[in-house]
């Protein structure tokens, strides 16, 4: 299968992953190209999001909302960003089959976030 051409360099290692599952499956089909193209997609937008809120709370930040002076807090993109992916994720997996052990052979291959969020970390325990 040939990926999207939007996709970045760890979206195309998810896209790889992914494709090695569905092969050993003999669901490889060229026709799960884009579909499996934006699910790779929103799983590098997921890393993504998440390692981006933990440099902010390395820097002493709120990883996902933002604190005005008058201490209004507003929800921040990286939030938003890793919610609509997860939903897409949830929505996709299924249809190729990925189970959540699946899910977790894609994360130990495609190697864990360099910088883990809070929310993450708590979502472990």
């Amino acid at each position: 299968m040939k990926p999207q051409e939007y996709l970045s360099d760890l979206g195309i290692k998810y896209f790889r992953e992914i494709e090695k599952i569905l092969h050993s499956r003999g669901l490889d089909k060229d026709e799960y190209s884009i579909e499996l193209s934006i699910l790779a997609d929103q799983y590098s937008k997921h890393q993504d999001a998440n390692e981006k809120a933990a440099e902010r709370e390395k820097e002493g930040k709120p990883g996902f909302y933002n604190q005005f002076d008058n201490g209004t807090l507003q929800i921040n993109g990286y939030f938003t960003m890793i919610k609509e992916s997860l939903a897409v994720i949830l929505k996709l997996s299924p249809k190729f089959g990925l189970t959540p052990a699946d899910l977790d052979k894609l994360k130990n291959i495609v190697g864990e976030p360099k910088k883990k969020s809070k929310l993450q970390k708590l979502m472990e325990k």
